[in-house]
């Protein structure tokens, strides 16, 4: 990969054209500016009748002068063309550079390709994610939530996930390291740093990938509600309580009592 090169016609009579190049890339725009510079080069005499001299940058034509010309080795023609990068940043292009030297018609051509050095892009967000502790839409203190994702695209360095605890603003919850195109698509995290949430109060999460410091878009999860429990001031700090409650002479974690009401299974 390179942001600079050069390619040489053949020789007549030891005369050939040059072109060399150079590339500046436009992060925004996602493509690379190209500078080129053609020059006559080698001969016996102080100069040469040269024309047409064509060149060919990456499929479009970007100078073509049919004028003979009295081409000394002094002679040289610049200019700056664009070269848009694919979607994921990658790009290789072709040069081609024809002159007709001494003679009228093309005699002496050259050309290359060039693979550009990658432009970094933002990936694609996760276009699913989805967290569950067990029981549907709710969770307990105490619970492990699954989490899984897919449909990130791009290169991916990570993910990073925050969360949202009611009505309080969002929060950095972890940060995932992966690779690749998609990378980790699952992970679990236990409620256990949930501060003055009981019953009937909210938790959310959301996710984005990562290529590096570009992220993609946030993917929010659905909303999960607490059940259960109470809030206890332990040392100054408010703690996830539990509730317990005596069924057939077993005590039993409120928060953890289900039963099947019409073939759907709620808490008691």
């Amino acid at each position: 990969m390179t942001l600079s090169g050069s390619v040489s016609t053949n020789a007549h009579d030891g005369r050939y054209m040059k072109v060399s190049w150079t590339g500046v890339q436009d992060v925004a725009a996602n493509k690379t500016v190209v500078s080129w510079t053609i020059n006559a080069v080698g001969g016996n005499d102080g100069w040469y009748t040269t024309g047409p001299v064509k060149l060919k940058i990456n499929g479009s034509w970007v100078y073509w002068d049919e004028t003979r010309i009295d081409m000394r080795t002094t002679w040289s023609t610049s200019g700056t063309t664009d070269v848009p990068h694919n979607e994921d940043g990658t790009k290789s292009f072709g040069i081609r550079l024809e002159a007709a030297v001494e003679l009228y018609a093309i005699n002496c051509t050259g050309e290359g390709t060039f693979t550009l050095d990658p432009i970094a892009r933002n990936p694609d967000a996760p276009s699913t994610f989805n967290v569950s502790a067990g029981h549907g839409s709710k969770a307990g203190f105490g619970d492990t939530v699954s989490m899984s994702w897919s449909g990130a695209g791009g290169t991916i360095s990570g993910y990073e996930i925050q969360v949202k605890r009611g009505s309080a603003d969002w929060a950095a919850l972890k940060t995932i390291a992966s690779t690749g195109t998609s990378g980790s698509t699952t992970d679990t995290i236990t409620i256990t740093d949930i501060t003055k949430t009981g019953a009937g109060k909210t938790l959310q999460y959301r996710i984005r990938a990562m290529n590096g410091a570009l992220p993609s878009a946030w993917k929010n999860s659905a909303v999960l509600t607490m059940t259960g429990g109470a809030d206890i001031k332990v040392g100054g700090t408010w703690k996830q309580g539990t509730v317990w409650r005596n069924v057939g002479g077993t005590w039993t974690r409120a928060s953890r009592v289900w039963k099947k009401v019409s073939g759907t299974w709620k808490e008691s």
